[in-house]
C-alpha cells in the first residue's frame, strides 16, 4: 500500500495533539486538533474553514535575513520512524531542516508538541526564523464538521508566547506557542483590519488597561471566521537550532504551563525521546511484502483510534484523528472492540487495558446503539446484538492476549457480564434459542430480525459467560450458561437457504423459512471457521464461500483490477475491512498483492478503495481500519515479557 500520488496532507500526533494537515509543498501547517469531552467533539484550531492547499495556514515558517525575507525553496520530505515529518530546504544562503514532533508516552502530562527548526547561515550572520499565525476558524468535529460556536482569543504573553483560546471553560480549549531557544524573541498578535487591537509586550491595550507585560490581559476577541494574525520570531547567529513548542489545555494558563514545560525538556530531547517510544511500538513480520505496510499503520493506528481527552485527561476510542475521514469523534463497538483493542495489545497493553476500561465505563450501560458520542450520549440508537455481545467478548479477548486474568475480577467487568447475560436472555425467542437484532455489525438494516453474525457472536458469548463470570457459592447460575449447543443446532436448523441447489448459510432469517443472503463486511461470514464455530470443511460454508466469490454474488468486485468486496450502502466500493477479512480467513496471498496495489492517503487504511484505480473512494485517515490491518498482518500477540498468543486460538474460545 503506497502513498496516493495526489494526497495532499502529511501528518503526526500524539494522543493529546494532532497535527492532520501539514501541506508538503510548502510545510505550512493549516490546522491542529485536540479531543474535547465536553463538547463531544474533536476541537481543530485552522486558518480556514475547510483547510486545502493554498488555503491561508494555520502556521507558517518564514526566514529573514539582513532585514530581508528570503524564498524557500523545494522542500525535500522524509518521515523519520514513520511517524515524525522533517523537511529540508534552502532559504537563500540559509540552509533549513524543519522537525515537526508529537511527542508521545513518555510523560503524558506535557501534551503538545515542537516545531524544529535547525538553520545554517552560509558565511555567519543573524537570521531571523519567523513562525507567522493566522488563526480563522474553531471547528468542531464529531460526526460531521462544523463551526464551533463561541468567540475566539488570541493573548501575546511575554515576548515569547502566544495563547489561542477556543471559547471559555469548561467548554473551550488553548493553544499555546512558545518561542525557544534562540538568541532573541518576540511576540505580536492582531485582528485582521483592526490594527488598533494589536499587542505588543507591555503596550496598552485600546481600552486603556494594562497589556501583557503589566498584568492581565484581554488580548483580542473576535467571532469565530474572523481572521487573528499572529507572529513569533527566534534569532540564530550563524548556525543553531530554534524551536516553537506548542501546548494544550483547558484554558490558557494550562497551555502556557504545558508548553513551558516541554520547552524546557528542550527540542532535541523531545525529538529523542519520541524516537525512543515509536522505536517501543514497533512490531515485526516475517513477510517482506507487508514490512512497510505494518510499520505505518501501526504507528498511525496507536496515535490516531484514541485520544486523551483535553478537559478531563482521560483516553477514548475514536473513529480517527483527522477531519478529513468524516466521523470521527464517534464510538462505535465493531470499530474500538473488534479492530482496534487488539492492535493496542500488540503496541502498549497498558493503553489497551486503560481503554477497555473506559468502554466498559462509558458505554456499556446501553451496549448495541450503533454509534455513540464520546461522553457516552447516544449518537444512532440503532441496536446491532453483535455490538453489545462486543462488550463481553473483548474482555474475553483482552484477557486471552494478555494473559491478566485478574483483569475479570474488576467489579466493572463482572457487573458487565452479568448484565449482558441478563439482557442477551431476555432478547432470545422464547421458543429458539437465537436472538434478534435491528441492524447488522456494519450498520446495515436487517432484510430479517435474526442475523447469522450476531448469534455466532452470542455462541461465543455463552463460552465466555462459563468462563470469568464469577458466581458464588449457592448463587444463581448464568443464563446463558451452557447454551451454546442449543445457540449452534439452531443456527444450522434456521439460518440455511437453498441457492441453486446448494445450501448455503442466510444473513438473516424470520426463523420461518424467509432468509437473505449477504455478507456484511464488518460481521463477515467468512471468518466463521476462524472464530471456531465451523471447519472450513464444512460443506454449508464451502457452498457460502463459493457464492460469495462467483459472479452471482454482486458485491463481489473480484474482476476488477484491485479487488475486494462491496456492502450494500456503496455497491460500487470495496470495504477495507473485507480486506482485512481476506487476511484473516485463507486467502491471505491475494489480499497482500491487492493491498500493494492501493494508493491511499498518507500510505494508511481508508473506509473503502475504488477497485477500478485503488485509489480513495471514502473515509480517508481510518484509524480503526489500520488496527485491523495491523492485526490481521501479524495474526498474533507478543506480550512483553511473555509468550506468543496466536490470535486465531484466542478468538476461538
Amino acid at each position: 500500500m503506497r502513498t496516493s500520488d495526489d494526497d495532499r496532507w502529511e501528518f503526526t500526533g500524539n494522543h493529546y495533539l494532532a497535527l492532520p494537515w501539514i501541506e508538503p509543498g510548502t510545510g505550512a501547517i493549516h490546522g491542529v486538533n485536540v479531543l474535547h469531552r465536553g463538547m463531544a467533539s474533536l476541537l481543530s484550531w485552522t486558518g480556514s474553514r475547510r483547510p486545502v492547499p493554498g488555503e491561508p495556514p494555520l502556521l507558517r515558517l518564514r526566514v529573514v535575513r539582513d532585514g530581508v525575507e528570503q524564498s524557500v525553496g523545494e522542500l525535500e520530505w522524509e518521515r523519520i520512524d514513520r511517524w515524525i515529518p522533517q523537511w529540508r530546504a534552502r532559504a537563500g544562503d540559509v540552509g533549513l531542516t524543519v522537525t515537526i514532533c508529537t511527542p508521545g508516552g513518555f510523560d503524558p502530562l506535557a501534551p503538545g508538541g515542537v516545531i524544529l527548526v535547525r538553520a545554517e547561515a552560509a558565511g555567519g550572520g543573524s537570521v531571523e526564523i519567523v513562525l507567522e499565525g493566522r488563526w480563522s476558524w474553531t471547528l468542531r468535529t464529531a460526526a460531521s464538521t462544523r463551526p464551533s460556536m463561541g468567540r475566539n482569543r488570541a493573548i501575546a504573553v511575554g515576548r515569547s508566547a502566544v495563547v489561542l483560546e477556543a471559547g471559555e471553560m469548561p467548554v473551550g480549549a488553548a493553544l499555546a506557542i512558545v518561542a525557544a531557544g534562540g538568541v532573541d524573541s518576540g511576540a505580536r498578535v492582531s485582528a485582521v483590519g483592526d490594527p488598533g487591537l494589536a499587542m505588543t509586550d507591555g503596550q496598552p491595550t485600546p481600552d486603556g488597561g494594562p497589556g501583557p507585560g503589566g498584568g492581565e490581559p484581554d488580548g483580542v476577541v473576535v467571532a469565530n471566521g474572523e481572521p487573528i494574525t499572529f507572529r513569533l520570531a527566534n534569532v540564530i547567529r550563524g548556525r543553531g537550532t530554534v524551536a516553537f513548542v506548542l501546548g494544550v489545555a483547558p484554558d490558557a494558563d494550562g497551555a502556557l504551563a504545558a508548553a513551558h514545560r516541554l520547552a524546557e525538556i528542550g527540542g532535541e530531547e523531545l525529538n529523542r525521546r519520541a524516537r525512543l517510544d515509536l522505536a517501543s511500538l514497533n512490531r515485526a513480520t516475517d513477510e517482506s511484502a507487508a514490512r512497510d505496510i505494518v510499520a505505518r499503520n501501526l504507528v498511525f493506528h496507536h496515535y490516531s483510534a484514541a485520544a486523551r481527552a483535553i478537559d478531563d485527561d482521560r483516553l477514548y476510542p475514536v473513529f480517527s484523528r483527522s477531519p478529513d475521514h468524516g466521523e470521527c469523534a464517534v464510538f462505535g463497538e465493531v470499530e474500538a472492540l473488534v479492530w482496534s483493542l487488539p492492535a493496542y495489545v500488540l503496541t502498549d497493553p497498558l493503553v489497551a487495558r486503560e481503554l477497555l476500561l473506559r468502554v466498559l465505563e462509558v458505554y456499556s450501560d446501553r451496549p448495541g446503539n450503533l454509534r455513540r458520542y464520546v461522553d457516552g450520549g447516544i449518537l444512532d440508537a440503532r441496536y446491532s446484538m453483535a455490538g453489545a455481545l462486543e462488550h463481553g467478548l473483548a474482555i474475553d479477548r483482552y484477557i486471552e492476549l494478555t494473559r491478566d486474568e485478574a483483569f475479570a475480577d474488576e467489579p466493572l467487568v463482572q457487573q458487565v457480564l452479568r448484565e449482558l447475560d441478563e439482557s442477551m436472555y431476555a432478547r432470545l425467542h422464547p421458543e429458539v434459542s437465537l436472538g434478534a437484532t435491528e441492524v447488522l455489525a456494519g450498520g446495515e438494516p436487517a432484510d430479517y430480525p435474526y442475523g447469522a453474525w450476531d448469534n455466532v457472536q452470542l455462541w461465543r458469548f455463552s463460552r465466555v459467560i462459563d468462563r470469568w463470570l464469577r458466581v458464588g457459592a449457592g448463587g444463581p447460575r448464568p443464563r446463558l450458561s451452557k447454551a451454546e449447543v442449543e445457540i449452534e443446532a439452531a443456527f444450522w436448523q434456521r439460518f440455511t437457504t437453498e441457492i441453486d441447489g446448494l445450501s448455503v448459510i442466510a444473513s438473516t432469517s424470520d426463523l420461518h423459512g424467509r432468509a437473505a443472503v449477504y455478507d456484511d463486511p464488518a460481521g463477515s461470514l467468512r471468518l466463521l471457521p476462524y472464530l471456531g464455530f465451523c471447519d472450513a470443511e464444512d460443506p454449508i460454508w464451502s457452498n457460502t464461500m463459493e457464492l460469495l466469490h462467483s459472479r452471482s454474488y454482486p458485491l463481489y468486485l473480484g474482476d476488477r483490477p484491485c479487488p475486494g468486496f462491496a456492502d450494500r450502502s456503496r455497491p460500487d466500493e470495496a470495504r477495507f475491512a473485507a480486506l482485512c477479512v481476506d487476511l484473516l480467513c485463507g486467502r491471505r496471498g491475494r489480499a497482500i498483492e491487492t493491498l500493494r496495489r492501493l494508493r491511499l492517503p498518507g500510505g494508511v487504511a481508508c473506509r473503502s478503495w475504488d477497485p477500478q484505480t485503488g485509489g480513495l473512494a471514502a473515509g480517508p485517515y481510518a484509524a480503526a481500519e489500520a488496527g485491523f490491518l495491523v492485526w490481521a498482518l501479524l495474526d498474533a500477540s507478543s506480550p512483553p515479557g511473555g509468550a506468543a498468543v496466536p490470535a486465531r486460538n484466542a478468538a476461538s474460545r
